[in-house]
């Protein structure tokens, strides 16, 4: 990259500070600028592979279910839920590779910016600030304090992309469960209503209550 545009770079992080001085969350949304494709990426292998968390208990049940209950389950089912637990677990391994690759180079390249804001910023200031500041408290903004915004973006990524698909399934799933269990309590009810009605029409006392044969 040319310096002068190097130069634009650094100038556009200061500019985008003093304009959202206030708004702490939109200069963290600014970081991500020019970052569209990597951070895309980096999502989707994301959600991929933290997938088996979500759908290795369900891959769990099925084969425990096919297990338990024979008569009601294939051989052919629990040999389909095997593949697919399998299959999750094993594209683990390169949508982790995926996503260290892309958000990693997100993060270098905030850092970068980051850094290179602060040592332009630096310029710009007095001879007089530079004499009474000292020197250590620069380079632990410089090292430090880039490394602190580093890991807030990397910890608050991760835990909002993980968070949405995580309670998207956990909700459809107890609302599976939910109805299910509506729908088994009905079923019980209107079958012991049903007998219920059965017995009280085909009983009829030999004789009736207080009469002598």
């Amino acid at each position: 990259m040319a310096p002068q545009a190097q130069a634009a770079m650094f100038d556009e992080y200061i500019q985008n500070y003093r304009r959202n001085s206030g708004h702490p969350i939109r200069i963290l949304l600014h970081f991500f600028k020019g970052s569209g494709r990597d951070l895309t990426i980096s999502t989707i292998a994301l959600i991929a592979k933290q997938s088996p968390m979500w759908v290795t208990p369900i891959v769990t049940r099925n084969i425990i279910n096919c297990a338990t209950d024979p008569a009601s389950h294939s051989v052919t089912e629990m040999v389909i839920n095997l593949i697919i637990g399998i299959f999750f677990i094993a594209q683990n391994i390169g949508t982790a590779y995926l996503y260290i690759r892309h958000f990693g180079k997100v993060n270098r390249l905030i850092e970068r910016r980051l850094r290179g804001s602060l040592i332009a910023k630096l310029q710009q200031l007095s001879i007089r600030f530079h004499t009474e500041t000292q020197s250590g408290r620069l380079m632990s903004k410089i090292m430090r304090d880039v490394e602190n915004v580093e890991v807030l973006l990397d910890q608050t990524y991760r835990s909002q992309i993980a968070v949405v698909p995580q309670n998207t399934i956990l909700f459809s799933g107890t609302l599976r469960t939910t109805s299910r269990m509506v729908s088994n309590t009905s079923t019980t009810r209107r079958s012991s209503g049903s007998s219920t009605r059965s017995v009280s029409t085909t009983w009829s006392p030999s004789c009736p209550t207080g009469s002598t044969p």
